[in-house]
């Protein structure tokens, strides 16, 4: 791995990709702490144009990421929150045709 800043942010990003491409948001918080501390370090030692225009690509691309991530979030939770005020769920069966189904708030079971 790279010892500079500039370095460690571009490896920092290829891990932050992956694990928004994996679902595991759990390990974003622990990647964020570092991110801010390379920051700083390359606040006083700023990398060449090249180097420059790669983070910002690459960090381009993992905020769309971000925001791919939380718009799928809301939608999740918006949607679980419909089917427990007893919206009712429509799926489909295995011919296509659209089923129905009506939920009962308190038979919905929550499961992790």
């Amino acid at each position: 791995m790279a010892r500079d800043p500039a370095g460690r942010l571009l490896h920092l990003a290829k891990r932050e990709r992956a694990a928004l491409l994996a679902g595991k948001l759990d390990q974003l918080p622990g990647l964020l702490a570092e991110h801010e501390s390379l920051i700083e370090r390359l606040a006083k030692d700023p990398p060449d144009a090249e180097t420059l225009h790669r983070l910002r690509t690459d960090h381009a691309r993992n905020q769309s990421l971000f925001k791919a991530a939380l718009a799928g979030l809301a939608a999740a939770r918006d949607r679980l929150s419909a089917i427990s005020d007893g919206v009712p769920l429509e799926t489909y069966s295995a011919r296509g045709t659209r089923q129905g189904h009506r939920t009962d708030r308190k038979r919905l079971v929550r499961r992790a």
